[in-house]
């Protein structure tokens, strides 16, 4: 009997336990994505890169800007190259899932761009990074990727 009630009240335990780490792996706290952008800005890579605004948003991943809570969209700025940042902050975290399906598409479409001719940007494309984190959506195409996505969870979690 004993037993069976510290058995009760240790899966009760473990069961909160559980509850908060689901609920705090969707919580990063709302940041300016000026402060994103600028820690991006001394990454490898970005400064060859241009700034897309709403308007390139709206065209390669069919989001409305003013539908998000901010957004920072770095391109290539040669045709021959995949590389592309994108990191938008939605409203909440089913918004960003939903981002998360457009990020999805660009990324076929980024696949059929170059599956045929650019081995090398193939390589990039399939180790490319889209994710949710929270309320953000981060999507990233480049030998840089996986330092980008560190500074950009290390400015989502500060």
């Amino acid at each position: 009997m004993k037993k069976s009630r510290i058995m009760l009240i240790l899966s009760g335990l473990g069961l909160v336990v559980f509850m908060a780490a689901l609920i705090w792996s969707r919580y990063y706290p709302d940041v300016p994505m000026e402060r994103i952008s600028a820690a991006l800005a001394e990454q490898p890579g970005i400064a060859e890169m241009r700034t897309e605004d709403a308007s390139g948003l709206r065209r390669y991943y069919s989001i409305d800007s003013a539908e998000t809570e901010g957004f920072v969209f770095f391109r290539s700025n040669s045709i021959m190259s995949a590389d592309e940042l994108l990191v938008v902050r939605a409203k909440d975290h089913e918004e960003a899932l939903l981002y998360l399906e457009s990020a999805r598409k660009r990324l076929g479409e980024v696949t059929e761009n170059f599956e045929n001719y650019g081995a090398e940007e193939m390589t990039k494309i399939e180790s490319a990074i889209c994710e949710v984190r929270g309320k953000y959506l981060i999507f990233a195409v480049s030998d840089n990727a996986s330092d980008w996505e560190r500074d950009i969870l290390g400015e989502i979690k500060k």
